[in-house]
């Protein structure tokens, strides 16, 4: 399970917005007590984009917790040397100096958790809120403590030549969402990116799509699409992701909204195209079995619940 937060504001397919519940649900729970999947891929044997040479320390399932005691633990210090170099995008590595503003906004930089107040080791460093990963330091992220990102969610219902919705073999009709190909580990994943210093996340949600998934639009289909993001919209989920690039020291953050062109019209003539860091773009018909970057799956999931078993039709 993933700790998060998340709420519905659903469209009806015929146009109305419907109000589903002001908020669904909320889960934050204790990863002692879960399954381990919100902080699986971050304990993975080897740290992201190293080509498995740095290798993390192990934490088992039952010494994530920071309450439970590891003496043995000496995770791994790794940044990459890219960050190291200070990008406008990254942190200054000598803390001393730095002057942060944890758990708050900082000169337009969030440094706020979704899942709250975290803690700072004896050096000053925030600590990952979930637990250890086996590895300090802040890997290939730019910012100390959280790194927050936003995933648009872009989905219409699979239609045939004629405009009629498509049913699986559960007669049900089959929900289609845009994803990416990752350029930099290959895999399948929700369009989306960082959140930049000042930035509103509408504004991100909205610039992310444009860039990997429609690069190369004509101007008309911009306006189109900025009309729709602006219409439309259903957020999903805000919280901690299990990402391969956390560490004890920085992790990943998102929030994700769900835009759903509802009968088809909004991208019915508009031709995707991949572009940023994106190698590949497409409709993708959703199924609870589907592998995705990161915490993704869990995110269709969620998206799956609302659109199909609240009869979103």
């Amino acid at each position: 399970m993933l700790f998060r937060t998340f709420i519905t504001q659903i469209p009806h397919s015929i146009g109305r917005k419907v109000q589903a519940t002001a908020r669904t649900a909320t889960a934050v729970r204790m990863l002692a007590n879960t399954s381990g999947m919100s902080h699986a891929k971050c304990r993975s044997e080897f740290y992201a984009r190293t080509n498995n040479t740095v290798r993390r320390f192990p934490v088992p399932l039952g010494k994530v917790n920071w309450e439970v005691p590891y003496p043995e633990y000496k995770p791994t210090h790794y940044t990459s040397e890219h960050v190291l170099k200070s990008p406008p995008w990254a942190d200054k590595e000598d803390l001393a100096s730095a002057g942060y503003n944890w758990n708050d906004m900082d000169n337009g930089v969030n440094r706020r958790s979704y899942l709250g107040q975290y803690k700072l080791d004896d050096e000053g460093h925030p600590l990952n809120p979930i637990g250890r990963t086996g590895v300090q330091g802040r890997g290939c992220l730019g910012r100390w403590g959280p790194n927050h990102a936003a995933d648009p969610i872009v989905t219409k219902w699979k239609r045939d030549s004629q405009g009629h919705q498509v049913l699986g073999p559960d007669d049900l009709p089959i929900l289609q969402c845009v994803l990416i190909l990752r350029g930099d580990c290959n895999e399948w994943a929700l369009p989306g990116g960082m959140v930049d210093p000042g930035e509103n996340v509408s504004k991100t949600l909205q610039r992310e799509f444009l860039e990997e998934a429609m690069d190369s639009c004509s101007e008309e289909e911009i306006s189109k699409i900025k009309h729709f993001f602006e219409s439309e919209g259903a957020e999903i989920y805000k919280g901690y992701v299990d990402d391969p690039r956390n560490t004890d020291n920085s992790w990943m953050e998102t929030y994700a909204m769900n835009f759903h062109d509802h009968d088809g019209s909004v991208f019915e003539k508009i031709q995707l195209q991949f572009g940023d860091d994106a190698v590949g773009v497409k409709w993708k018909d959703l199924t609870k079995d589907l592998k995705l970057y990161a915490s993704h799956s869990e995110f269709i999931d969620i998206l799956l619940d609302l659109h199909i078993n609240s009869k979103y039709l």
